[in-house]
């Protein structure tokens, strides 16, 4: 962990003078795809600047944020101190936290039999609370995505043996170890005028948290919620300044040191790109005192790095450095609002089921919490009962942590072999394949062709024509044949994975029989099939039964390239709209025999089967109005004022109107 430390010699009455006030973006706004919006720099200039933007009508957000806050410090008190940790920071506070992660529930309730009232509506209200800071999260992930687009290079991060790869921030943040604090302050004695949290930067990339709240420690008083203003921040132009916000249901990004470490450091040296850097905040509480019917509450998510993700700097794992800081001596080290302290069951989360912060019938696999019943297990007892231990496997029953990215499951398996990665298959002799790939992919019997080959992956094009009512199609893939795929997007608004999870596909495959433990059978020789991918499992093992066969396709592989060549009208009987447009996915792998993570060979792109227009991304729509529109909308709009901005964003979509467009060089959202 990286804590740029700053002394701080304030008093409570020298930050009182200045005061800042973040930028405040409509969740709406930040929600809507990029592409369809003038303004493509709706966060980057801010948090370029002063590092931190506040977001707000998260819908449903305000509501629930009052009931869990409200009855924050309440439920706390009446778990007691045995359940609940407790700190006495150096001005006297004393800081109560409940702590957890993102995929685990707050586990403090388990064993405490029967708990007050105060802690069912808690605990009824958090789930609702912490799934909308989640959603807001992957949004907040997604839009900074976009808009350092081009300027940042790829992969942000990898495994230490390159076998995993986190391409941009949306993929960084989705495979991220996410720790979450409930804290309750109380500060009774006005003896100190120290801070009670010095300045400092978190360890994360970034930190979500809602600002404090001054509540009755009694919630069935008729005291309103209050916002506290306590945090101090230093500005860009170097005030320390108190930070104010207004609203009932903000939501602060804040960045930390992290972008320092893995953010900035990657960004290209041109001007623009440099106008980007983003900036870690310091910051600071200074908790003044109050009446002991009042307690100070506030939550905070703070955004780590992938446990397995690899750090050259030192040599170690993110995971690995941060089990080291929690075995050493920390008492120099400030109590940060981010940086936990090493008895936060969150941070001490390990592989072992015995410590970890799941339910007793979930296990930590795969960085999350995996329920046992999915898997046959009824609880750990089910495996010691055969002599067994309940461990995180893979198909290959070779155990892992919990943190590891991968097809891990809870298994009954008393296996001590560590994870090996799968073999490999004969690689391209670069010197030799690389002077033969334009040749290979290129074929002037087609009519349309666009370049699939990004700055990131290995190179791929996609070929068509319309011949008799049917797409005559070849892929053309930059690397040698451990399968290659194309198919029909699943445009559903849900759809995970940039609409990979649920998409009718074409797999070209060098064998048929496939087993999770050893791989393809590569004896029957290569084979097209139509796929159902599952909505929710990505794993090839989850749905690796084909709905049928394409006798019309066809598999050209070479010692340097893989081509798919099929002649259809549909995949699984979806039609394609060839006298339309087709949102389509491809990715393809050229690692090994065991229909694995493709890494940054996909990508989702658009086309018009008869025009060749063609761009990577979803398909795009524009606002275009005819003057009555623009009559009616603004007399609405004018009328609509003291109303919500999401109800603005619902009339602005409501006169939207598809089209496509030939621009491919459109930067495209984290494909599957």
């Amino acid at each position: 962990m990286k804590l740029a430390l700053v002394s701080l010699a304030i008093l409570f009455s020298s930050v009182s003078g200045e005061s800042f006030s973040p930028k405040r973006i409509d969740y709406g706004m930040l929600a809507q795809d990029p592409l369809y919006m003038e303004n493509t720099s709706l966060i980057i200039n801010e948090l370029s600047k002063e590092g931190l933007v506040s977001v707000t009508n998260i819908p449903g957000f305000a509501q629930v944020k009052k009931q869990v806050m409200k009855h924050l410090h309440a439920c706390i008190t009446d778990l007691g101190d045995d359940a609940v940790p407790s700190a006495l920071l150096k001005d006297g506070t004393i800081r109560r936290t409940m702590a957890g992660a993102k995929g685990h529930s707050l586990s403090y309730f388990e064993s405490h039999g029967t708990i007050s009232h105060s802690c069912e509506l808690f605990q009824a209200a958090s789930d609702a609370f912490r799934n909308s800071v989640d959603e807001a999260t992957d949004v907040f992930a997604q839009r900074l995505s976009f808009e350092l687009g081009s300027s940042i290079s790829s992969p942000l991060m990898s495994t230490q043996d390159g076998s995993h790869t986190y391409e941009d921030v949306k993929d960084l943040v989705d495979s991220a170890e996410v720790l979450e604090h409930f804290h309750s302050y109380q500060k009774i004695s006005n003896a100190s005028t120290e801070a009670t949290i010095d300045l400092h930067l978190d360890q994360g990339f970034f930190i979500a948290f809602s600002p404090g709240l001054d509540v009755s420690v009694d919630p069935n008083a008729s005291q309103p919620l209050k916002i506290n203003h306590d945090f101090v921040i230093v500005a860009s132009d170097g005030k320390e300044s108190t930070l104010y916000t207004n609203e009932s249901d903000d939501l602060v990004f804040m960045m930390g040191d992290g972008v320092n470490q893995y953010i900035n450091n990657h960004l290209h040296q041109d001007s623009v790109a440099q106008n980007k850097v983003l900036r870690a905040v310091p910051h600071s509480v200074v908790l003044a005192p109050h009446d002991p019917s009042v307690a100070r509450v506030w939550y905070g998510r703070m955004v780590l790095p992938p446990r397995d993700a690899y750090s050259a700097v030192t040599d170690k794992s993110y995971g690995d450095l941060r089990d080291i800081l929690m075995s050493r001596d920390t008492s120099r080290v400030p109590a940060g609002l981010g940086c936990s302290s090493v008895t936060m069951r969150a941070l001490n989360a390990g592989g072992n089921h015995n410590d970890s912060p799941c339910a007793e019938d979930e296990l930590q696999c795969w960085a999350m919490c995996m329920p046992l019943a999915k898997f046959g297990i009824e609880n750990e007892a089910t495996c010691t009962d055969q002599d067994l231990r309940l461990q995180c496997v893979n198909p290959r029953d070779q155990f892992s942590t919990g943190f590891a990215h991968g097809d891990y499951f809870p298994a009954c398996s008393n296996t001590t072999q560590e994870v090996t990665p799968v073999p490999q298959i004969p690689q391209q002799d670069e010197d030799t394949c690389a002077s033969l790939w334009e040749e290979f992919r290129m074929d002037s019997s087609y009519d349309h062709h666009f370049d699939l080959s990004t700055d990131v992956n290995d190179g791929a094009s996609f070929m068509w024509s319309i011949v008799d009512g049917k797409v005559k199609g070849r892929l053309a893939f930059n690397n040698v044949f451990g399968w290659l795929s194309v198919g029909l997007a699943n445009k559903a608004v849900d759809a995970k994975k940039n609409g990979m999870n649920g998409a009718n596909v074409l797999i070209a495959t060098p064998g048929r029989e496939y087993s999770a433990q050893t791989g393809l059978d590569t004896s029957s020789g290569p084979v097209v099939q139509e796929y159902l991918i599952h909505s929710s499992e990505s794993s090839f093992r989850h749905w690796q039964t084909p709905i049928g066969e394409d006798p019309a396709a066809s598999v050209v592989s070479t010692e340097c390239f893989t081509a798919l060549e099929f002649e259809t009208d549909n995949i699984n009987d979806i039609p394609f709209n060839i006298t339309g447009t087709d949102e389509l996915i491809w990715a393809g792998n050229g690692n090994d025999h065991f229909m694995g993570y493709h890494g940054k060979n996909r990508d989702r792109f658009t086309l018009n089967w008869m025009s060749g227009e063609s761009y990577f991304g979803k398909l795009k729509v524009v606002e275009e109005e005819d003057d009555e529109m623009k009559k009616n909308n603004a007399a609405i709009i004018g009328g609509a004022v003291g109303g919500s901005v999401a109800a603005l964003l619902l009339i602005s979509l409501a006169v939207m109107k598809i089209r496509s467009s030939s621009n491919k060089n459109d930067v495209s959202e984290q494909a599957p």
